[in-house]
């Protein structure tokens, strides 16, 4: 997979987890997909989450949020800013568009009134952007008819710029296009490579998750135990309900989003969800490093953190610390979701644990 790709891949699966219920939520409406049909003009902001977004009237404002797809064939007078399935231009946007999806494609009646930024496995473009086009993809190409008033720049392993494309300003092939797209709830997702450079990003992403994996492990011990014990016990079970986990908060909170009294619990949910995920990465790192390190004979969760959060640096070498992160996430995840609820159940009885520790709780220490 293409270094652009990867970082788009965080953006694509939280939008494929999102998309699973049709539901819009915004100033204007609440529920459904959301259509502007043809002939008729919708006044003000759009934020949606979940499900399609068609635009075939005019839209007087900006559209922004996550989406399974998004398909303008008419007009929308604003900016588009939105993470999607894919993202498709037939009409015009007299403002900006910045996407982050799986295809991105200006169709060659398709008209971008401002600049075009986006990160995506495919971009293509066959109509007109009057200003900058900045693409990071797997697959970019400027079709014969495509036409850009102002600068080039892409970072994609495949290229294919027809004779007939016309660009205003310098077509320029980087190392790394920046590309930001500020969604509702989330905030800004970077598509781009970091201002800061690699080593020093690496340590403050080290010691950031390392804060937050020193706090796990001092403020619940037993409980880290139980998740690492679930994670490298049951690794296909764990990763299972990981990916479930990520998929299935998002849609309920969505689904609750459709009553106007679930909208605060909806965006409360939210705003726990994402740290949630911080969490589940950290014990993923934890649980893998343990596993690792357990293979040479030795038995620690401190050590686990250390190895499981400097193991990216190394795998980054080959290009595949994408899929690392990813395995982190669902690892983890699933096992802390498998033992909170075996908690819950009042179960505790799990094999015996290295580390002086055991997974049942002697009378008056903390529970497992």
């Amino acid at each position: 997979m293409a270094r652009p790709l990867r970082r788009v891949l965080p953006a694509v699966v939280l939008v494929i987890a999102l998309a699973t219920v049709p539901v819009a939520a915004g100033a204007q409406q609440v529920g459904g997909s959301v259509t502007v049909p043809p002939g008729t003009t919708q006044t003000g902001d759009i934020s949606v989450v979940g499900g399609t977004v068609v635009v075939e009237g005019t839209l007087d404002g900006s559209l922004s949020g996550f989406a399974g797809s998004v398909l303008v064939t008419g007009t929308v007078t604003g900016d588009v800013e939105v993470a999607a399935g894919s993202v498709t231009i037939s009409g015009t946007v007299e403002g900006d568009v910045e996407a982050a999806a799986g295809a991105v494609t200006v169709t060659e009646s398709g008209r971008v009134g401002g600049s075009l930024s986006t990160g995506a496995g495919d971009v293509s473009i066959d109509g007109s952007v009057d200003g900058d086009v900045a693409a990071g993809a797997d697959r970019f190409s400027l079709g014969p008819t495509a036409q850009v008033g102002g600068n080039v720049r892409y970072d994609a392993e495949t290229v294919d710029i027809a004779d007939g494309a016309t660009v205003g300003g310098t077509t320029e092939r980087v190392d790394g296009v920046s590309v930001d797209v500020d969604v509702p709830f989330v905030g800004g997702i970077d598509l781009g490579d970091s201002l800061i450079p690699w080593p020093l990003g690496f340590l403050l992403s080290f010691l950031t998750n390392a804060v937050l994996g020193v706090a796990l492990l001092l403020g619940a011990p037993r409980f880290a135990r139980r998740v690492t014990d679930t994670g490298t016990g049951r690794p296909g079970v764990s990763a299972g309900v990981g990916l479930g986990t990520l998929v299935g908060i998002p849609a309920v909170l969505v689904a609750l989003a459709i009553t106007i009294v679930g909208i605060p619990v909806s965006i409360a949910g939210l705003l726990v969800y994402f740290p949630l995920l911080w969490v589940g990465f950290v014990y993923g790192a934890i649980l893998t490093g343990t596993w690792l390190l357990d293979r040479a004979g030795y038995d620690s969760l401190w050590g686990g953190l250390a190895v499981g959060l400097a193991l990216p640096a190394l795998v980054s070498l080959v290009g595949l610390s994408w899929l690392l992160d990813l395995a982190y996430l669902l690892l983890g995840l699933g096992a802390l979701a498998l033992s909170a609820l075996a908690l819950r159940r009042g179960g505790g009885h799990r094999r015996g644990e290295g580390g002086g520790e055991s997974a049942e709780a002697a009378p008056g220490s903390e529970p497992a």
